[in-house]
């Protein structure tokens, strides 16, 4: 009886296709990090939005309109998350460090909540998708930032209200206008909004002081929630920060 053998690889085969499934995997292992992490900060930032959003409707029902919710005793912000979010909203603790209040969500996700300067009406925060971050040295990355004022329709010598989208809504994406002239006939700073989509969308990457393409010697990133946003909570495959 005749047996036949099959051939076996040489070793220079067993090398070359190990070479090749090492090529494919360099080019394709770092594009599926990237888009894994690209989808958690998706799924944290949608997330925490949906739920801030409920919780303030909630709160609304024994505390009021939002309009009229204040910051009290010198922009106490603890007081004021206590008050109007804290029981409606699933945590795992809050602490407050200088005047800041950090809110500790399961997900891993950190709100950071504070006054926005001496005013009873105006909050700002930061979701931190991945631990604490340092000013806003990884905004639009780690931190994403927010902004609450629905009582808040002028700031004074504004013809409007520079930031946009905040009237009568909860915590909105950061949007403070940059983009301005002064007007002699009304006397006040007339906000220029640009009504082509894409022209809005590239002050948002490219605005000197607060686009989300960070730049040399700026490094702020604050429109990138509202970048984001405007994708549909969805990171856009020009987004101009990598994670």
């Amino acid at each position: 009886m005749n047996t036949r053998l099959g051939k076996a690889f040489t070793l220079a085969e067993v090398l070359i296709t190990l070479a090749i499934i090492g090529a494919v995997a360099a080019l394709t292992i770092p594009n599926l990090v990237q888009s894994y992490k690209k989808k958690v900060v998706e799924t944290k930032l949608l997330k925490f939005y949906v739920n801030m959003q409920n919780a303030v409707k909630l709160s609304e029902i024994e505390n009021g309109d939002k309009k009229n919710w204040t910051i009290q005793n010198n922009g106490s912000v603890e007081e004021f998350y206590l008050k109007y979010f804290a029981p409606y909203l699933k945590t795992l603790k809050y602490e407050v460090i200088d005047n800041m209040v950090y809110v500790y969500f399961a997900d891993g996700t950190i709100f950071r909540m504070y006054a926005n300067g001496d005013t009873t009406v105006a909050a700002q925060g930061a979701l931190l998708i991945n631990g604490k971050a340092v000013n806003n040295e990884y905004a639009g990355k780690n931190s994403f930032n927010f902004y609450w004022g629905p009582a808040q329709t002028e700031l004074s010598g504004f013809c409007e209200n520079p930031i946009l989208n905040s009237y009568d809504k909860g915590w909105v994406p950061y949007l403070y206008w940059e983009q301005r002239h002064y007007d002699d006939e009304r006397g006040c700073s007339q906000i220029d909004v640009p009504e082509d989509k894409e022209e809005f969308r590239n002050i948002l990457i490219n605005q000197k002081n607060y686009g989300c393409k960070h730049q040399e010697g700026l490094h702020n990133g604050a429109y990138c929630t509202a970048l984001i946003e405007m994708n549909g909570w969805k990171i856009p495959d020009d987004y101009p920060i990598k994670f």
